[in-house]
């Protein structure tokens, strides 16, 4: 590599062409490609220093070209940094790709911040408020549609060397993702997130180091969404999937380790205003899907004499009654009636439909 280097740098002296180099940057430990040979021979002996040459070189090229072979080498020393422990360079790096990603106009991940800030709290190792703030807030870039960073921001707001001035701010940007109000593919909000065991699924990078540190259902989380988002955080959104509520989901959430927590969210959930007859997709409601004697005994002590607006709402969808299009489809007064057996209506009617094509379909 080094006689590479040498040679190109004597051509480009033979030519007159002088490199156009970029300013120096942390990611890159704020070197800058060498211009001479004298500056290449003092760096010969030193592989980090001539790895982060050899990044430099491949930014300047590929970088025009949109070319995402310019990623795996810059991924691979993010990975080789964290492992040295070498945390703040390596978030520093990361910083920098995933605004590389965005120039190239790719869409970005927070999977790779997730698993730095994991093993940070894995070796002990405290999370600076401004660096957690600095990976957070890029959730609100265009490129960057879902995040489990607010799982971690509970780790980070219990560090006994967090200040109030950080704490404000920390709480300041979960009241900003809350009122984003964003969902998955699959319609599930924050709260459907922070309550489902089935978030672990979606884990897609080292799952392994971070599935002991991320902890779903996670109460912790819960309790921030709950008192620092309830502004903007519906409790009784449902998903796409099964019409399911965040209250459906811990409900019927198989929970070995942790039912304690379990416990802990629905009634944190019910407290805090879900409502605890809402019917999902299959006609069920929380306690109908709840797993566990515990949970379902709990379900059945909050259940209070239903009140008349609910049973007014049961009575117009167990009736059938199309009520659709008497006021627009968003009115609270259609929410609510929907949560009341309106989705299990909606389901049986699409049911109904696909079946009466299938029979059309033989006729023929």
């Amino acid at each position: 590599m080094i006689q590479l280097l040498r040679l190109s740098l004597r051509t480009r002296l033979l030519l007159e062409r002088p490199k156009t180099i970029s300013p120096p940057i942390t990611a890159y430990d704020n070197q800058q490609e060498c211009q001479s040979l004298n500056e290449l021979d003092g760096i010969q002996n030193n592989n980090d220093r001539l790895y982060v040459e050899a990044l430099l070189i491949r930014e300047r090229i590929l970088l025009p070209q949109k070319s995402e072979n310019l990623f795996p080498p810059l991924l691979k020393r993010a990975i080789v940094l964290a492992e040295l422990a070498e945390f703040d360079r390596c978030l520093n790096l990361l910083l920098h790709t995933f605004y590389l990603y965005q120039q190239m106009e790719l869409r970005t991940s927070l999977h790779r911040f997730v698993w730095i800030f994991c093993r940070m709290l894995d070796v002990k190792v405290p999370i600076n408020a401004d660096r957690f703030l600095d990976v957070g807030r890029l959730v609100f870039e265009p490129s960057q549609q879902t995040t489990k960073e607010d799982n971690i921001v509970n780790s980070v707001l219990e560090q006994s060397t967090i200040s109030g001035r950080d704490r404000h701010s920390i709480i300041q940007w979960i009241k900003d993702l809350c009122r984003e109000q964003r969902r998955t593919e699959n319609g599930r909000t924050l709260l459907h997130l922070s309550v489902d065991i089935e978030t672990y699924w979606s884990i897609n990078y080292r799952a392994v180091d971070i599935m002991h540190i991320l902890i779903f259902p996670n109460l912790a989380a819960t309790r921030l969404l709950v008192c620092y988002g309830r502004r903007w955080i519906d409790l009784d959104a449902v998903d796409l999937v099964q019409s399911d509520t965040a209250l459906h989901r811990i409900s019927q959430s198989w929970v070995f380790s942790n039912n304690k927590d379990k416990k802990a969210i629905v009634e944190l959930l019910i407290n805090a205003g879900a409502h605890i007859d809402c019917v999902n997709a299959h006609g069920h409601r929380p306690v109908d899907v709840a797993t566990g004697d515990e949970i379902r005994t709990l379900l059945r002590s909050k259940q209070i004499l239903p009140r008349l607006k609910c049973l007014c709402a049961s009575v117009v969808t167990n009736q059938q009654i199309m009520y659709d299009d008497l006021w627009p489809t968003s009115t609270p007064m259609n929410t609510f009636i929907r949560l009341h057996g309106g989705l299990k209506r909606k389901r049986s009617m699409s049911d109904c439909s696909i079946s009466s094509f299938d029979v059309y379909d033989d006729m023929f």
